[in-house]
């Protein structure tokens, strides 16, 4: 599962549960120093300075920005959430559930590698 993926699951969760995870989402992803900034809505990853308010496809399809879906983190922070405990405690509250290998992150850059985690059985 990747970036883009986990977004799409995270919208499509009820509105409670959904809100919650994106909050938790955001307080483990945030680096306000970093460069590096993610869209909680489409999942796309790119230079903070890319991948801004006034240029991103999933701001300019909104009437306000109050809510916060372009989150400045660091690739310190995406590899401690996508490969730790609590990415798969969010995929499970969003009831989602892997038996096989998934593919955790897809690096968009000029050298793309797929991070593949092998979830535990319990």
């Amino acid at each position: 599962m990747n970036a883009k993926i986990f977004s799409s699951e995270l919208l499509k969760a009820e509105l409670k549960e959904g809100l919650r995870i994106f909050q938790e989402t955001i307080k483990e992803i945030y680096d306000g120093k970093a460069r590096l900034r993610i869209c909680l809505i489409c999942g796309e990853m790119k230079k903070a300075t890319e991948l801004t308010k006034d240029t991103h496809k999933c701001t300019q399809s909104f009437s306000t920005r109050s809510f916060p879906y372009l989150i400045t983190t660091s690739w310190l922070r995406m590899r401690s959430f996508f490969l730790g405990e609590k990415y798969h405690i969010f995929l499970e509250k969003l009831d989602i559930h892997y038996d096989k290998p998934i593919s955790i992150l897809e690096v968009n850059s000029e050298k793309t590698e797929k991070i593949t985690y092998e979830k535990e059985q319990r």
